[in-house]
């Protein structure tokens, strides 16, 4: 029984494991997309985390700001919008 258990544990964790590198994966591929929008171009992928960490600030701030809240809502926004989607 005790065998069992621990043998379904041990898949239980290397499924977590998998997904988690998954998700690692995808916020990566996000942090280059976000590095596009801002930027136009690739960057160097040792600054992703970096840009991952700070766009997602950002995002914070604009959501607290009252006039960044209001800038997001004009028609030429939609970059920053999709940007800040991806962060959040």
């Amino acid at each position: 029984m005790n065998e069992e258990l621990i043998e379904q544990l041990k898949e239980s964790l290397a499924q977590i494991e998998q997904r988690s590198n998954e998700i690692r994966a995808l916020n990566d591929a996000n942090a280059v997309l976000m590095a596009d929008l801002l930027f136009g171009h690739d960057v160097n992928p040792e600054l992703i985390p970096e840009l991952r960490d700070l766009v997602g600030s950002l995002a914070v701030l604009a959501l607290r700001n009252d006039t960044l809240r209001d800038r997001l809502n004009e028609p030429d926004a939609r970059p920053w919008l999709d940007l800040f989607a991806l962060a959040l």
